[in-house]
């Protein structure tokens, strides 16, 4: 399936999503904003981690509390999620989603729009038993797979099967992404990616997001970004700590962000534009393919 996945099913989409998630934005209740906060956070989640080992240490040992999202079933997911639990780093299971294009970087532990609830229930599960000291949960690609109601429904059925306490951050691949939305439906701790760090590996790239980051949170009072750990955007945090620090920016785990007045008054009006958004590509759709 490619992006140009056709038009009934891109309406089929848009419109359960709205209709799964229309109660959440009548009831939810507002929580006081403190947007104008003095204290700046900072959660750094980075991905990616169990196909290489020593780029996974370095990650590990850098010089800030964040959260590294392993990828289950890799060669050394279990021992760097045990280093990192060591060194009192954030763990988090980085589960794979079928995205709407790039087919080919699916695999067999990747969750596909094809599996029925059992199946893709019992894959979540021996996902979550892979990874030791797990915390929270983040999609791996899933532009596509995000974008659907019941699959997340099973999805958040699956962490509370497994613990109480397990976070979800959406990744937010997709603009139309409604998993952070479900996960709040749940009363699952929960939050929005707002940055990639390195999309591209571009110097220039880089550091206009290290920038991005600055303005996000100057304006919310937090931002969480996602980084991988390549070369250049480990060499990219190791520069910009410091500066970072010397600004009056605190780095903190992304765990600590959640479920605080800050973050649930920004994550309701994240949750108000999404269905805005929602309902405005329904509308488009619907008119373009009469």
């Amino acid at each position: 399936m490619q992006n140009n996945f056709p038009w009934a099913l891109s309406i089929a989409l848009l419109i359960s999503s709205l209709l799964f998630l229309k109660p959440l934005f009548a009831e939810r209740p507002q929580t006081a904003s403190t947007k104008h906060s003095n204290k700046l956070k900072i959660a750094i989640i980075i991905d990616d981690l169990g196909h290489k080992y020593a780029e996974g240490v370095e990650v590990i040992e850098l010089d800030i509390p964040l959260a590294v999202a392993v990828l289950p079933f890799t060669p050394h997911g279990k021992k760097l999620a045990e280093l990192a639990h060591a060194n009192n780093q954030e763990v988090m299971l980085h589960l794979p989603m079928q995205p709407s294009s790039a087919m080919h970087l699916m695999t067999d532990n990747t969750l596909s729009i094809q599996m029925m609830k059992d199946e893709f229930q019992g894959l979540v599960s021996k996902a979550l038993d892979d990874i030791p000291h797990v915390s929270g949960v983040n999609n791996h690609m899933g532009s596509l797979f995000t974008q659907l109601p019941d699959q997340m429904q099973w999805l958040m059925q699956s962490i509370q099967n497994k613990s109480k306490d397990i976070f979800f951050i959406d990744s937010f691949t997709s603009q139309f992404s409604i998993a952070y939305q479900i996960a709040d439906k749940n009363n699952i701790a929960t939050a929005r990616r707002d940055v990639f760090l390195d999309r591209e590996l571009s110097a220039n790239h880089m550091r206009a997001q290290i920038d991005t980051i600055r303005r996000t949170a100057n304006a919310n009072g937090y931002a969480i970004a996602i980084g991988h750990p390549f070369p250049e955007t480990i060499a990219l945090l190791k520069q910009s700590i410091p500066e970072l620090r010397k600004q009056g920016f605190e780095f903190v785990k992304v765990s600590e962000l959640l479920d605080t007045a800050m973050l649930n008054s920004n994550l309701q009006e994240q949750i108000k534009r999404q269905n805005s958004l929602l309902q405005d590509a329904t509308e488009s759709i619907s008119s373009a393919s009469k």
